[in-house]
């Protein structure tokens, strides 16, 4: 027994020691994760912009990780006050060239309050993100940097007491870095509930509501990248509106002559790349889930007529207003499309594909002096159900 007691006394002073000098000897290590956040929100506090209060700091001694509870930022100025239940920093370190980051930021039970419109959230998480303190002249004022990442779920939106819209979740990605800036950005909202009654102008709440919409059920999904070197493309690879139980609207194409510097400076004006923007391809896809056959409908009640009265009034409508185009090929085109669509909707296309890529402000001017060679210039065609 004694033999065990003179083993064990040592060492447990010896990690005791150790443990004391991890604690102490902050001098000659480098600043702890803890320490990182706490100079973080010393120096937001200091900018003068925001105050921000923390209940409680809290970090394991062998973690990368800093919960901060009962935070509340406040803008010293007036706008908007913010509350989180918790804020967890996990991954925070300090770069060689003096930068604070974190790998992952997780909020839960986030709250913003503004003029009226209230902002609850369950559960946000930022990834990639830069601690910061922005400068006074600092064009980008984010105190997060540019995360690569961001998702939430359970936001909910209350503005100046109408009725709240709630989004069951939402996605925002950046990707494929070059030169440290991404050229890849996806984009994924679901379950966003639009109430009818938050539509203030009477007439078209009223029309939504006749076609059976009391809550429009929404969700977008989408999918964009930047390629080349000084000039490029930039690329809708995809994006997706839909409507529950009514419609999708797809879109895909490509624009040219994007001088890159353009895009990435926030002071560049559309002017400045519409004169090198170039029209590569566009296609838009309607496929419909019952939206048309409930437009038709209500039109048809609300002008006295039937629903194929009024089909057929439309069927002869839409290709009679194209024909100041003098295009009689592409107004028989469209005529075909339309006929078929309005028989039968399933799907409505409408699709560009210029032999070579077409200056978009000269397209413009093609469109007021000699519209009728838009058709070819862009080589667009009309098709329904394929």
């Amino acid at each position: 027994m004694n033999m065990t007691l003179s083993f064990t006394t040592p060492l447990r002073g010896a990690l005791a020691g150790f443990t004391l000098v991890l604690m102490t000897s902050g001098a000659g290590l480098a600043a702890s994760s803890e320490d990182l956040v706490q100079r973080w929100i010393d120096g937001l506090n200091a900018a003068g912009e925001v105050e921000m209060t923390v209940g409680d700091i809290d970090s394991g001694l062998f973690s990368s990780a800093v919960t901060l509870s009962d935070v509340t930022v406040k803008n010293i100025e007036g706008g908007a006050t913010t509350n989180a239940e918790e804020v967890v920093l996990d991954g925070v370190e300090e770069t060689e060239d003096g930068r604070t980051v974190a790998e992952s930021i997780a909020v839960t039970n986030f709250a913003a309050k503004d003029d009226g419109t209230d902002v609850t959230i369950e559960s946000i998480t930022v990834t990639n993100a830069e601690l910061r303190v922005p400068a006074e002249d600092d064009e980008d004022d984010s105190p997060f940097g540019r995360p690569s990442g961001f998702a939430f779920t359970g936001l909910t939106v209350v503005d100046d007491g109408k009725p709240a819209v709630p989004v069951a979740s939402g996605q925002f990605e950046l990707s494929d870095l070059v030169d440290d800036k991404p050229t890849r950005m996806k984009l994924k909202v679901d379950g966003i509930a639009v109430p009818s009654a938050i539509i203030e102008d009477e007439a078209q709440r009223a029309m939504i509501e006749a076609m059976g919409y009391t809550t429009l059920n929404l969700s977008i999904d989408g999918e964009f990248h930047y390629s080349g070197e000084g000039v490029g493309e930039g690329v809708i690879d995809r994006l997706v509106l839909s409507l529950a139980d009514g419609a999708e609207l797809s879109i895909s194409g490509s624009v040219g002559g994007l001088p890159r510097a353009a895009l990435e400076d926030p002071g560049a004006s559309a002017e400045l790349l519409m004169q090198t923007a170039t029209l590569n391809g566009l296609s838009i896809k309607l496929t419909d889930n019952s939206l048309i056959n409930r437009i038709i409908e209500q039109q048809a009640k609300d002008t006295g007529v039937s629903a194929d009265d009024l089909k057929t009034q439309l069927k002869v409508m839409v290709p009679a207003m194209m024909t100041p185009l003098e295009a009689p090929e592409f107004q028989a085109q469209v005529s075909t499309a339309v006929s078929a669509f309005l028989d039968d909707p399933q799907n409505f296309t409408i699709a560009a594909a210029p032999a070579a890529p077409t200056l978009i402000a000269q397209i413009v001017g093609i469109v007021a002096e000699a519209p009728g060679q838009i058709p070819a210039m862009l080589g667009l065609t009309v098709t329904a159900n394929e």
